[in-house]
């Protein structure tokens, strides 16, 4: 796993001259069916279920970290605001 996690894409298993090869190659992957892979044909480990497509119950809540940008940048006054009327 760390030679697919390298920083330095000049390092990084599949990014050398064997490309995707040296990923098919390596003893990690020896049990693993790529074509299968390309075939879609493996099922997926875990599929989740949604409402429609802008549900986001199956993420956690964030509700509870501020907004920086909120707090670094309040809103403008009505001065500040006049400038941006013809913008």
């Amino acid at each position: 796993m760390s030679g697919l996690l390298t920083r330095d894409p000049r390092k990084r298993l599949g990014s050398l001259s064997g490309g995707e090869n040296d990923i098919a190659k390596h003893p990690f992957f020896t049990d693993t069916d790529f074509g299968k892979i390309r075939r879609l044909e493996y099922p997926a480990p875990y599929v989740p279920s949604i409402k429609n497509p802008l549900d986001t119950s199956n993420f956690e809540s964030w509700t509870h970290v501020n907004d920086k940008l909120k707090t670094k940048y309040p809103k403008l006054t009505r001065e500040e605001a006049k400038i941006f009327d013809n913008f």
